[in-house]
């Protein structure tokens, strides 16, 4: 799996809106974010929180279009290809290890 990081507050507010959908092991991961928004996407995502080791303290599969989701614990998220946790019964492992990755290269 492999994870864009946005890590500016313009990044973070404009995340995957406008691009087209994610490839299947491709995701977007926000850290710092506790919440996050769908207004305006043309897809579905699944949204992972994550802790700041990439462990997932909470799981939404397939968010729709104009939706709002929040986890006051996150330290960040990740945002998936919807329907990849479903099908994908290892997704947490590959998760954290891809954000200790993604926080590693940017430090």
């Amino acid at each position: 799996m492999k994870l864009m990081s946005a890590r500016s507050f313009s990044a973070r507010l404009f995340g995957l809106l406008g691009r087209p959908r994610l490839d299947a092991h491709t995701g977007l991961y926000l850290p710092g974010c506790r919440s996050i928004h769908t207004f305006g996407m043309a897809y579905a995502i699944d949204v992972l929180f994550v802790d700041r080791y990439g462990h997932v303290f909470r799981r939404i599969d397939a968010l729709p279009p104009w939706r709002v989701a929040i986890c006051i614990r996150a330290d960040g998220v990740v945002e998936l290809p919807a329907g990849y946790c479903a099908t994908h019964a290892d997704y947490a492992i590959g998760v954290a290890h891809a954000v200790r990755e993604a926080t590693s290269a940017a430090s």
